[in-house]
């Protein structure tokens, strides 16, 4: 009895992790965050702009609105979601190159702080 006990939690464990998948934002999210050379490793689109090296995987936006959670709507080459940060330490798991830098955001006004690089 303990060893079909056993592997039901095993399964039961192993479908959890895959339903869940990983993280959409942050350095491994195929929302935004996670590194790209094309679209197709992605949710949504990888944009290849000079200050995200090695691509970035994120989504086109006209506001903070169309933003997952922990990323804002800010304006790049194009118009695309970040990842919001406090400080450079913040985004030191996207990669050396990775600052907390001010961008100015869209659809609203002022700026706020993302990782990328400068």
């Amino acid at each position: 009895m303990m060893h079909s006990t056993f592997w039901g939690l095993g399964l039961f464990g192993l479908l959890t992790v895959v339903a869940c998948g990983a993280d959409p934002v942050g350095p491994a999210g195929r929302l935004v965050g996670g590194a790209c050379s094309a679209s197709n490793q992605c949710d949504s689109y990888c944009t290849t702009d000079k200050h995200y090296p090695g691509g970035m995987c994120t989504v086109l936006c006209a506001s903070d609105a169309q933003c997952p959670a922990g990323t804002a709507c800010v304006n790049e080459d194009a118009n695309f979601c970040a990842v919001v940060c406090a400080s450079d330490a913040q985004c030191a798991a996207f990669g050396r190159d990775y600052f907390c830098k001010s961008r100015d955001r869209v659809g609203a006004s002022g700026s706020t702080p993302v990782c990328r690089a400068p």
